[in-house]
């Protein structure tokens, strides 16, 4: 379009706008609220009139004459809505809005006006990331609902802006809980212990916890919760004090075990419940004791060759499932003299898959812990299911740890 026709259509738009303008002016009824708005238009006259438009509208309103003042004035927390007028010297309003649209960390509306009203003009605006089109010559009353109705979406957004930081300080608070009732216990840190969690979301329903008893022994426990996320986290913690209640008065993991079963009876809803397998390795007398709920068969392996595990298998249901009189208790004692690992992980970690659907399974693992130097097993292993996974994201949390019985 060339300058004449440029400045007729801005001419003809300026004629049509003042006829319609009047009626909406005088009307003294605002909106609910007011949007902070940024007005760009190169023609003095149309821009004083929309303003004078939008303030008697109750909204607050900085105005530009050209794209590369509305790109200074442009203030991504002051500004609700822009409304970008497309014929503009210079800086035309389709590359102003490009511009605006670049620099947003959140969604600020752009509406073009303009007197061009081919199709192909109207997707270039769309294309540069405007979202919506005004023809001139304006019709007021149009302008002022589609104002509203962003209105009512900037509000939402806010309104979701803000549960989002609610949730956000939540999650950090739950976070920091957990780590103080679960990652700071001192057994974790035991020489003898190897432990790794990764959890798919940002809360884990897995869990490694471990002490040591007023007699020595260092007992582990490994457990996985009904669920991801922060329901299975939280379902975890008053676990968490009953192990740590329960072994200072160095009692077996078969007590353990039937003491966390009746609490998780006690206060969770039903269809909650717990796979945990509990290891007390005694060094004086070379004996580990094992109640497994659930959870894979362990892996015991020394100098490089796996020794029995059936009694490392789960020979019981989950906790939270029988009721005390059903519960079993009975452990299984296994004399290891012999010394070398032994190794438990959660289901996660075996039905992790890779891209067409194969799970990564018991049999990698175990290639892993026989691998040496058995002391790098945990890391090995959990390179090679990433590996599997192609670094993608896992599906379920993944939890291991290694017991050293010297």
């Amino acid at each position: 379009m060339n300058a004449a026709a440029r400045q007729g259509a801005k001419a003809g738009g300026m004629s049509s706008m003042s006829l319609q303008c009047a009626p909406e002016m005088m009307s003294s009824s605002h909106l609910a609220g007011s949007l902070d708005i940024l007005l760009v238009d190169d023609s003095p006259a149309e821009r004083t009139q929309l303003e004078a438009f939008l303030l008697a509208k109750g909204h607050r309103v900085r105005s530009a004459g050209q794209g590369e003042e509305a790109l200074a004035l442009f203030d991504e927390e002051r500004t609700d809505i822009v409304l970008m007028d497309v014929m503009m010297p210079v800086m035309d309003g389709i590359e102003a809005t490009r511009r605006i649209k670049a620099r947003c960390k959140r969604w600020v509306p752009v509406i073009l006006l303009s007197g061009l009203t081919a199709d192909t003009d109207t997707v270039r605006g769309l294309e540069a990331g405007a979202d919506d089109y005004l023809s001139k010559p304006l019709h007021l009353p149009l302008l002022n609902v589609k104002l509203q109705a962003f209105q009512r979406i900037a509000q939402t957004a806010h309104m979701l802006a803000q549960r989002r930081e609610e949730a956000e300080a939540e999650t950090a608070m739950a976070i920091a809980l957990m780590e103080g009732m679960v990652k700071r216990q001192q057994g974790l840190q035991d020489p003898a212990l190897s432990w790794a969690v990764h959890p798919s979301s940002r809360f884990s329903g897995d869990l490694v916890a471990a002490a040591r008893t007023p007699s020595g022994r260092l007992v582990a426990m490994l457990a996985d919760a009904t669920g991801h996320g922060l329901p299975a986290a939280i379902s975890l913690l008053p676990m968490v004090q009953v192990f740590y209640g329960m072994l200072r008065k160095d009692l077996g993991v078969g007590d353990v075990a039937g003491e966390m079963n009746r609490r998780l009876r006690e206060y969770a809803p039903p269809g909650v419940y717990m796979a945990a397998a509990l290891i007390a390795f005694d060094p004086a007398r070379k004996q580990i004791e094992v109640w497994n709920g659930g959870i894979p068969p362990g892996v015991w392996v020394c100098e490089g060759k796996e020794l029995s595990t059936d009694a490392l298998g789960s020979r019981h249901l989950p906790l939270g499932i029988l009721p005390d009189a059903q519960f079993d208790s009975t452990c299984i004692v296994v004399d290891v003299t012999s010394g070398g690992h032994v190794v438990f992980f959660s289901d996660g970690l075996i039905e992790a898959t890779d891209a067409v659907g194969t799970a990564f399974g018991v049999e990698r693992v175990r290639t892993q812990i026989l691998a040496q130097p058995a002391a790098e097993a945990l890391p090995r292993i959990l390179q090679a299911a990433h590996a599997h996974m192609n670094n993608s994201h896992a599906h379920d949390d993944i939890s291991i740890m290694m017991i050293e019985l010297a």
